[in-house]
């Protein structure tokens, strides 16, 4: 009885085999972005995929040519048609083709397919598909900026391990820590309350001793940034501060901090019987310190015979290093004195005037040690020797032409003194009456001649 019935169930497993096999099914999926910029491209991907593997296919893509225009596609023959079918010995899971679009006219419109259909890779029956279809929503790039979050705050910011005064508020933007002097380093947490918004600051944070700020920024999708500070105090076993015009500075006695300068090696001083690292310059005979404001703001400054000189920046373009001097006045009387940015480092220069492109600074080459004057290229922040014959050649015209103007000064000077002093001339004006007496009296006389010779 019992092999009678697994006969049974074998013929009835056998009969439904091929009702089975044509039951496999498979789905075609649209993707892509649902929004996009009127006259910027789109890219739309279509993908068939099932879980029995595919023989072959075909579909056709569709899309309203009044918003869309087909750029490229990777289908067989470059067009909206797919077909195709699987080359390899055991037939394909998935096949996927992708179209860009270029977007032509604002609204909303759909891409989908039609006509798609599949077999089955090994007993090639018709797969039993469903379809998907994609909206596309064209806006201009006017509608898309309005559309952007103008959210820059923080849902959470912590240090790990310590507890921020006062506690997180999102509309806090600044708070305060101390630490001990052992502590190197903290580490730095926050979350953004909009998930399009950019975050910068976080992470392992060095600290050095005494103040360090800490700057946290959120930068919101519509542009607009948002600061929180944790001021962090890094207590210092024997801190030593100065004065520099006024305002209060620490030195700071990690030698790590200082900047990769040319031709500087690391050194020691002596300051008030402490050991401060240092770096020294053979060719220009610098020693240069780290000081630190109340902020935390490092500055490097020039150090000699125990007293504090003017801040150091270098100036670097393409060979050239050089470390920018204080103006002389040599100059003054050939341009404007102005300050220029290179490459956010401010120097005070020499133009022709505030609109000029380009700039003359006064600066040492660290390599050499040389002193010169150095034109700037203020568009394309690029230096150059600049050649002093020039200078001299302007100073020695504009020393010609004072004396030139001199004497033509002194020349009109006594034109005017001869003008004002000049005695005018008598100018006898005669009436027509006095004139025709005159005449009558001119004929008499000649008449009265006249007899006189007769006689």
């Amino acid at each position: 009885m019992k092999k009678i019935k697994y006969l049974l169930l074998s013929l009835v497993m056998v009969l439904m085999l091929p009702s089975m096999v044509s039951a496999a099914s498979g789905t075609v999926k649209v993707t892509g972005t649902s929004t996009a910029v009127l006259g910027n491209n789109v890219t739309v991907t279509v993908t068939l995929s099932s879980s029995t593997a595919i023989g072959a296919w075909e579909m056709d893509l569709n899309y309203d040519r009044n918003y869309l225009r087909l750029t490229s596609a990777t289908s067989e023959a470059g067009g909206t048609m797919m077909a195709g079918y699987a080359t390899s010995a055991s037939g394909v899971k998935s096949k996927s083709y992708t179209f860009k679009f270029k977007t032509i006219k604002k609204g909303s419109t759909k891409v989908s397919v039609s006509s798609y259909v599949a077999y089955a890779f090994k007993y090639e029956s018709e797969l039993d598909l469903t379809a998907s279809s994609k909206t596309i929503k064209i806006i201009t790039q006017e509608e898309l900026e309005a559309s952007y979050s103008s959210n820059a705050n923080l849902s959470s910011l912590s240090v790990e391990g310590y507890a921020l005064s006062p506690a997180f508020n999102k509309d806090t933007t600044e708070y305060n820590l101390e630490v001990e002097n052992a502590v190197e380093s903290v580490n730095v947490s926050a979350k953004v309350a909009d998930n399009t918004a950019d975050l910068s600051g976080t992470g392992t944070i060095n600290l050095l001793e005494g103040s360090n700020k800490v700057e946290i920024k959120v930068t919101a999708q519509k542009g607009n940034i948002k600061t929180y500070t944790i001021n962090i105090y890094r207590k210092e076993l024997n801190p030593i501060s100065v004065e520099i015009e006024g305002k209060n500075y620490g030195i700071v006695r990690k030698d790590d901090v200082f900047p990769n300068y040319n031709g500087f090696t690391k050194t020691e001083i002596d300051y008030e019987g402490e050991k401060i690292p240092a770096m020294f310059s053979e060719i220009t005979g610098k020693t240069l310190l780290i000081i630190k404001d109340d902020d935390g703001n490092l500055y490097t400054i020039e150090y000699e015979d125990g007293e504090f000189k003017d801040i150091y920046n270098e100036l670097k373009s393409n060979q050239l290093i050089v470390n920018p001097l204080p103006l002389p006045k040599k100059m003054d009387d050939l341009y404007e004195r102005i300050t220029i940015d290179f490459n956010d480092i401010k120097v005070d220069a020499y133009a022709f005037d505030k609109t000029s492109k380009t700039a003359i600074i006064y600066a040492q080459d660290t390599s050499t040690g040389d002193v010169n004057y150095y034109q700037v290229d203020l568009e394309n922040n690029v230096i150059s020797l600049y050649d002093d014959e020039i200078t001299d050649h302007y100073e020695g015209i504009i020393s010609k032409y004072k004396y030139v103007l001199l004497g033509m000064l002194g020349v009109i000077v006594i034109l005017i003194i001869a003008l004002i002093f000049r005695k005018p001339k008598k100018v006898i004006v005669s009436s027509k009456e006095d004139k025709e007496d005159k005449k009558k009296e001119k004929h008499k006389e000649d008449h009265k001649e006249e007899n006189n010779k007769d006689e």
